[in-house]
Formats: C-alpha cells, structure tokens, sequence
C-alpha cells in the first residue's frame, strides 16, 4: 500500500512539474500581454517565487522522503526524516493568492483568457489539497506506524540477543559486589584483578542485561537469584 502511494505522489509531482506549471507560465504570460509593464513584473515575480517553491519542495521529496520510504520498506537503516507540514500550507497558501490575483489585479486582462485560467487554478487547487491530504493523512501515519514496528522489531531483537549471552560465573560475582554498593578499587581488591578488568567486566554486564543503574543491577541481580535481598545492607 506504501509502495503504491509513493508511486501515485511520484506521478503527480511528474504532472505538477512538467504539465501544471508550464501550462500555468504560459497562460499567466499571454494574459498578462495587454496588462501594464509594472502589473506584470509584480505578477511575475510572485508567479516565479510561487513555481520555484513547489519545485523545492517536489524536489525535496524526490531525494529525500520518497527514497527514505523505500529503504523503510526493504528494512534499510537510514536517517530520521521530518516530514514539513507548513510547506504544503505555504504553497496553498501562495496558490490561493494567486486566484485573487488573477481575478482582480490585472486590469486589461482578456476576460475569456482570465476565466480559463481561473478554472484551471480551481482545478489545481483541488488536486493539490488531494495531493497533500495523500502525504499528511495517509503516508505520513502509516510511515510513522511502519518505524515504530521497525524499533520495535529492533529492541525484540535486542533483548533476545542479549538474554542468549548469559553472564560468565567471573561476571555474576563482579555484578554481586558491584549491588553491595562497592566501588570498583573494592572489587579489584575483593576479586585480586585491575579496575581496568573491572571496568570491562562491568561494561560486559550491561551490554548483556541492558541495565546500566546500580539500583537496576541489584533488582537483577536479586531477581535472578545471584543476591539475597537480606544480604543487602
């Protein structure tokens, strides 16, 4: 379902690109012809910000969410993405900006040209807020959803891995006196090993268990029989 989504996304941004915004730079020039040379460059540079903001954005979402979503989907590791809501407000924003322009800021504007592109920007208006909707309702959620069976998945992995390497006996005894509350010059000397060993045992240990507190080790270590609760001063 993800995959058939990003390929409808993919040919949209296709359409947008190379049909609506070159048919929209077309019809904006030739209705613009009669109107005055300071109403036209006004327009056309609003018209030139808008078109270079939605090739930003399509572009970004060419080379960075859409190949994001597909390594998700092969379960490649890849960076965190954030997904920009605004942009889509901005661009329907300016796109609502631009009707009212068109509608009633080109004096001498031919009337018959003026409402055939008005119902092309009505109608692209709608397909974008369709497009957007797709992104924001629908892959966003269930790329969200997918991530979070992927971390999931990961720390499943992870403790199964972790509770298949038991502890070595040196490692439960390091793991007894480090829940005493000794420190590890007192370990060294109780065991006749370097702290540099007990360091690394130590290390070992909460590899192993996941549990990096002293408190946390001594519920381990009392929950899984190595100390007796009442042994603990």
């Amino acid at each position: 379902m993800i995959a058939l989504l990003v390929e409808y996304l993919q040919q949209s941004h296709v359409y947008y690109l190379d049909t609506a915004l070159v048919k929209l730079e077309k019809d904006l020039r030739e209705l613009m012809e009669p109107c005055p040379e300071k109403s036209r460059e006004v327009v056309w540079k609003f018209f030139t910000e808008f078109k270079t903001e939605m090739q930003r954005h399509f572009l970004y979402e060419e080379d960075e969410i859409f190949p994001y979503v597909s390594n998700l989907l092969s379960d490649k590791d890849g960076k965190t993405l954030r997904f920009n809501e605004q942009e889509h407000y901005n661009i329907d924003e300016k796109l609502d900006d631009l009707v009212r322009i068109v509608r009633d800021l080109l004096p001498g504007a031919d009337q018959t040209r003026k409402e055939a592109l008005l119902d092309y920007l009505e109608f692209l208006h709608k397909d974008l807020i369709c497009h957007t909707s797709a992104e924001d309702d629908v892959l966003l959620p269930m790329v969200l959803s997918l991530e979070r069976q992927r971390k999931l998945a990961a720390a499943k992995e992870s403790l199964r891995s972790r509770a298949s390497e038991a502890l070595t006996d040196r490692e439960k005894e390091i793991l007894v006196s480090v829940a005493r509350g000794k420190i590890n010059k007192e370990i060294a000397d109780e065991h006749d090993i370097s702290v540099h060993t007990v360091i690394s045992h130590r290390k070992n240990i909460t590899r192993k268990t996941g549990i990096k507190s002293v408190a946390g080790l001594t519920a381990y270590a009392i929950l899984n029989g190595l100390l007796d609760i009442e042994s603990i001063e």
